[in-house]
């Protein structure tokens, strides 16, 4: 093979990654909406606000599916709705508020940031954060403890959730969805 069949090779597949990596990029900074949909209206439990972006696999997705049968399990009313401008901020209406979605580059996805950046004042609201990653979350902890903080939130508590790495043990079960659902189960209400 030639130099120059060499360099033509060498250039598709620099323009195939350079492509691959633009539509990546552009996916995880896309913002996905989705009607909020209301669970369990009639519970007699409090009502709680589930405010998630779904990412690029179905991982996130399958967590929040777990974590809200476990909210359910515990008779909590669940709105649910994907971080995006359509979602609401006012949220007198509940008692907590799960918020959360894939890290990418150890920090909330843009969609969460967006949304963040949007709820000016929790008044004394209660959050958990709800994340996934495919290992190391660095910062991502402190970066949701300081917003809660800074809003005037109460950190309710916070599960990051591995896709990779391995998931630390809960009663015996590594499983990421029976994770979270024991994680909905234990908030107190």
């Amino acid at each position: 093979m030639d130099l120059v069949k060499i360099g033509k090779v060498l250039l598709i597949i620099i323009v195939i990654l350079g492509v691959t990596i633009g539509v990546i990029g552009w996916k995880i900074n896309l913002e996905t909406v989705t009607q909020l949909k209301t669970i369990n209206p009639t519970s007699s439990g409090p009502r709680v606000i589930v405010v998630y972006s779904p990412g690029i696999s179905d991982f996130h997705q399958r967590m929040v599916d777990s974590f809200t049968s476990g909210l359910l399990a515990s008779n909590w009313s669940v709105d649910i709705v994907t971080a995006s401008s359509q979602a609401p901020i006012d949220l007198t209406i509940y008692s907590l508020l799960v918020i959360g979605g894939p890290l990418y580059g150890w920090k909330p996805s843009k969609p969460i940031q967006d949304y963040m950046a949007r709820l000016t004042d929790l008044r004394g609201l209660r959050v958990y954060a709800l994340f996934t990653t495919a290992g190391n979350p660095r910062d991502a902890d402190q970066i949701m403890t300081t917003w809660i903080i800074t809003h005037g939130g109460v950190e309710a508590g916070k599960l990051t959730l591995f896709t990779m790495a391995p998931n630390t043990p809960v009663d015996g079960t590594s499983d990421p969805s029976l994770i979270a659902a024991k994680a909905a189960q234990s908030i107190v209400k």
